[in-house]
This record gives C-alpha cells, structure tokens and sequence, in this order.
C-alpha cells in the first residue's frame, strides 16, 4: 500500500508519518498544492498511491477540494481512495459529494489514523 499526504500543518503531518512509517506502509508528504501538482506533472508515478489524505485549508488560500479535483482529473480512471482532513464536523455529507471517500476530524490523533489507516488495509 502507498499513501500520499497533503497537509501543510507540520504537526499533522508528523503525526501521520509516524503512524504510516509503524505500519510499515510506503508513503509521500507534501506540505503544499504546488508541491503535488509539480511532482504529478514532472514524475512517472508509478505506482500511484492507493490512498491520498487531503487538508481542506492549505497554504495560501489553496482549499482541498480544488486538490482533489486537479488530482482526479490528471490521475483519472486510477482506483484511489481520496480522504479529507478538517475540523468542520458539517462538512462530511458535502465532502462526499464532491467525490471524497472518507473524512477525518481534526484534531488528528494516532488513534484515530491507526483506525483508519487499519480499514483502509483492509479494504484494499
């Protein structure tokens, strides 16, 4: 299993990376949108990741689901499962219309990313 993370909160992405480096699954943080779209545009990614955790407020204005749409658009047809990060206990049902498949309230704890990082394998 491969997860990319996308979140420019340092503590966050601290958190996460511990939690996937225990499991043992192979992984890829970005901490900004340009980060991401500059290495799908300018890789061969191969293989493409299977899961990709997305903040919704990023760096300088940059919002999530402006991400995942950029990402579903050039990784189209890939069977990727797409999780939002945020604090907005009202925003699932919205997210999951715009084409995420989960999401995860912050504060992110390892508890709660060791749950769901234990579904995701086992759902894969």
């Amino acid at each position: 299993m491969k997860i990319w993370v996308v979140d420019d909160n340092p503590l966050h992405s601290s958190l996460v990376e511990a939690v996937l480096a225990k499991k043992g699954i192979e992984y890829k943080i970005f901490n900004s949108v340009s980060d991401v779209k500059n290495f799908i545009l300018n890789k061969n990614i191969d293989p493409l990741p299977d899961v990709i955790f997305i903040d919704l407020h990023l760096d300088k204005g940059a919002r999530g689901e402006e991400l995942l749409t950029f990402l579903k658009n050039k990784l189209k047809g890939e069977k990727i499962k797409y999780i939002a990060f945020t604090a907005d206990i009202g925003a699932k049902k919205e997210l999951l219309k715009l084409g995420f498949d989960d999401v995860i309230y912050k504060p992110i704890t390892i508890e709660k990313l060791e749950l769901l990082i234990g579904d995701i394998m086992h759902g894969i």
